[in-house]
């Protein structure tokens, strides 16, 4: 695995939606500690669910940026697709509903 091969020692998912990508990581044997920050209320609830019971996954419900402020964030139909910025024309075009706010 290149994790062990780079000597990985922690995993910081940014952005962690439901823990899909820390889920994918110990399907693949990582054991080490995953910390993840998901802002949406209904993600990181299923965030939290997925990483229950395991001691070395760490969940915190913010979003990580370079300065400390607070911003309100656009939260879309389908989750996945929120964000601080604003909806673009791709995204409208690609995405459709599944990224309205």
């Amino acid at each position: 695995m290149v994790l062990a091969q780079q000597e990985i020692r922690c995993v910081v998912d940014v952005g962690a939606f439901r823990g899909d990508y820390g889920s994918f990581l110990r399907q693949l044997g990582y054991l080490g500690p995953i910390v993840s920050f998901e802002p949406v209320a209904a993600s990181y609830a299923a965030l939290a669910h997925n990483c229950a019971g395991d001691d070395s996954w760490t969940a915190y419900r913010f979003a990580l940026g370079s300065r400390n402020e607070v911003r309100e964030l656009n939260v879309t139909q389908s989750a996945d697709f929120s964000s601080f910025l604003e909806r673009t024309d791709y995204s409208v075009e690609t995405f459709g509903v599944h990224s309205h706010v």
